[in-house]
């Protein structure tokens, strides 16, 4: 998504309705200094103000996403509204989460102090301090269903300290290297850096690209990665997804999660194809081109690998 371009777009459209920056913002009740980043590509607004935005300056959210005026697609339009409803879902997902930790913490230290430290509670499993995080199956089924496509959801949480942070895509082809690039990059120093955040990949069987959205508090920013397109028996290929496994601890919920570390590559997960059989990959083995997961990747006639990579 070209930032700049949208950035001039919007500028274009609010001097249309004659409105200042000023004025746009308090109709938004954000900052003249928000829309002035918007309006020079230094970054997009949150998610969460694109209906509102689109409203105010009379465009579609597929207009805002182009940075252009174009002809009114209605199957278009539902996937970029659905697509924006997940992040949103996700958002709100995380703020109860919070909450429902919060009461627990409280009660819990309620308990102990009523009875004097007499009862000691265990500490429940809750997985890494630092994870990647599937979404439960019913909002994927419900994201599915709206948009027609197949969409996996998830979200990263690093709160610890480090300096940038990389989603990447590898593919392959007969077990070779094809195609290699960061697809977004983020943070420049240790506060710039996101710590928590939604990646959404969505892959479209009609036009055989794959969706990719990465939204922060920031804002978002999102493109459209193209695959098997000289492949011509595409149609014809089996496809899977590597996901995340189910951890079931000891002691609490089991949860699907698998850790970040900082300075080294976490996999995300990949999408496989094949003509007469597919080898099944468990995202939890996707950490590198040397892991086993990457390996068995190869054994695949195609595979779209995708990862996040923090440096320290």
């Amino acid at each position: 998504m070209d930032q700049v371009k949208i950035g001039k777009y919007l500028s274009e459209k609010r001097k249309q309705l004659g409105l200042t920056q000023t004025q746009l913002a308090e109709k938004l009740n954000m900052s003249d200094k928000s829309v002035s980043k918007w309006e020079r590509g230094i970054c997009l607004p949150d998610v969460s103000l694109y209906q509102e935005l689109c409203s105010i300056l009379g465009i579609t959210v597929n207009e805002f996403l182009a940075g252009e005026d174009i002809s009114s697609d209605n199957l278009g339009k539902k996937a970029e509204d659905t697509i924006i409803q997940v992040a949103e879902d996700s958002k709100q997902r995380q703020k109860q989460l919070k909450r429902i930790a919060g009461v627990f913490i409280t009660v819990a230290v309620i308990a102990l102090c009523t009875l004097l430290m007499v009862l000691c509670l265990p500490e429940k499993d809750t997985g890494p301090r630092n994870y990647l995080e599937q979404v439960c199956d019913s909002s994927v089924d419900m994201y599915s269903l709206l948009s027609g496509q197949n969409a996996y959801v998830f979200k990263y949480v690093i709160p610890d300290e480090y300096y940038s942070l990389e989603l990447c895509c590898t593919e392959y082809a007969d077990g070779k290297v094809v195609k290699q690039e960061t697809l977004f990059g983020m943070g420049e120093d240790y506060n710039n850096v996101p710590h928590e955040g939604t990646i959404i990949l969505v892959f479209d069987p009609e036009e055989y690209t794959i969706r990719v959205l990465m939204t922060d508090a920031d804002g978002s920013t999102s493109l459209n990665w193209p695959v098997l397109q000289d492949v011509s028996d595409r149609q014809w290929l089996m496809r899977s997804f590597s996901e995340i496994g189910i951890t079931t601890p000891s002691k609490g919920e089991p949860y699907r999660k698998k850790a970040v570390k900082i300075g080294e590559e976490c996999g995300i997960g990949a999408f496989v194809f094949g003509r007469h059989i597919l080898h099944s990959v468990c995202a939890d083995d996707l950490n590198g081109s040397d892991s086993i997961g990457v390996e068995h990747l190869r054994e695949n006639d195609y595979a779209c690998y995708f990862s996040l990579i923090t440096e320290k």
